[in-house]
This record gives C-alpha cells, structure tokens and sequence, in this order.
C-alpha cells in the first residue's frame, strides 16, 4: 500500500476505493511472483470486506483482477489424454 499511495503518514484508510484497490493489486502483480501475488489478491479482499463491514469504507464491490495459479499437474493431466 505504501509503495502506491505514499508516504505512510498520509493515507486516510477511510478514503480508500475501488480504485485504490486495483492500483495494490497492480502493485502486487508487478512486485511478487504469481503465487504470492494471488495471495496478496486474496489479503486485499479480505482487508477490503473489514473495513467495509466495520463501516470505516463506504460500501463497494471489489474483486482481486489476480488469477491463481493453475497447478501443473493438471496441465500435465491434459498433456496424457
């Protein structure tokens, strides 16, 4: 978050969107492998959701834009049909 919005004493977490979501999921994409970003994506969420259901964010739908992974073996699973 930090890396997106600046210098940490600036960030009003009750101004946070949408946007500001997409723009740490970008970050993460850019910043971490596949797996990690995935991860991240999924923290967002759930931070997201708190501060929404703890009424500190007005309400908004979001949806982390990172994909998970697909694991190999299933791959490799098509490969032999």
């Amino acid at each position: 978050i930090h890396s997106v919005l600046g210098d940490a004493k600036d960030i009003d977490l009750t101004k946070l969107n949408s946007t500001d979501f997409d723009r740490f999921a970008q970050a993460a994409r850019e910043n971490l492998g596949q797996g990690a970003a995935y991860t991240a994506g999924r923290g967002l969420k759930n931070l997201a959701d708190f501060l929404i259901n703890k009424k500190i964010l007005k309400p908004f739908k979001w949806k982390s834009p990172i994909k998970k992974q697909k694991e190999l073996n299933a791959v490799d699973d098509e490969i032999d049909k």
